[in-house]
């Protein structure tokens, strides 16, 4: 029987964690979820226009790599990757699991996520695989690795493309 991570030390580390990522911390992002049974897909399973569900608003802790700059015939583009870190609880609370192909808005920059890792637990015990049972262990969250994505690609918001449909988009006395 282990002596440390039980119920008491999991609730004090569950209260101390929720209040350092919502209050101290306070980053937020918006969290878009992909619904595949809105979006039309082909034989393959690809899609051109994917669908996203309305946003939701999560606390989360941020990792960013430093960004770098690529050119080709197209123009310039930025590539970049991060690691959202968000505590379970929190995400159970709100009936929510991140899932690949999802998008987190944060800083008006659209991330896609790659990749969805639950692996960080208190006393290395797993509580839903753990042969002692669930009375001890603690998974305290989920981190998703995500590269930075076009927002033109997305059409979740608008973005200015050149073109307007108004007759004059110019003030009159000019």
């Amino acid at each position: 029987m282990a002596i440390f991570g039980g119920e008491r030390d999991i609730s004090l580390f569950y209260h101390l964690n929720k209040e350092m990522i919502q209050k101290i911390m306070d980053v937020q992002v918006l969290f878009y979820r992909l619904n595949l049974n809105a979006t039309d897909t082909n034989f393959y399973g690809e899609s051109a226009k994917k669908v996203y569900e309305a946003p939701i608003l999560i606390h989360t802790v941020i990792n960013l790599s430093p960004s770098e700059t690529t050119s080709d015939d197209f123009g310039v583009d930025k590539v970049q990757t991060a690691e959202f870190g968000f505590l379970r609880d929190i995400l159970i609370e709100q009936n929510f699991k991140p899932e690949i192909g999802d998008i987190i808005e944060y800083d008006s920059t659209m991330w896609e996520i790659d990749n969805v890792v639950e692996a960080q637990y208190y006393a290395s015990k797993n509580p839903d695989s753990w042969f002692g049972g669930t009375n001890f262990g603690y998974s305290v969250s989920m981190v998703c690795n995500a590269h930075r994505t076009r927002q033109s690609q997305l059409q979740i918001v608008p973005v200015r493309t050149g073109t307007t449909t108004k007759k004059s988009s110019l003030p009159k006395n000019v």
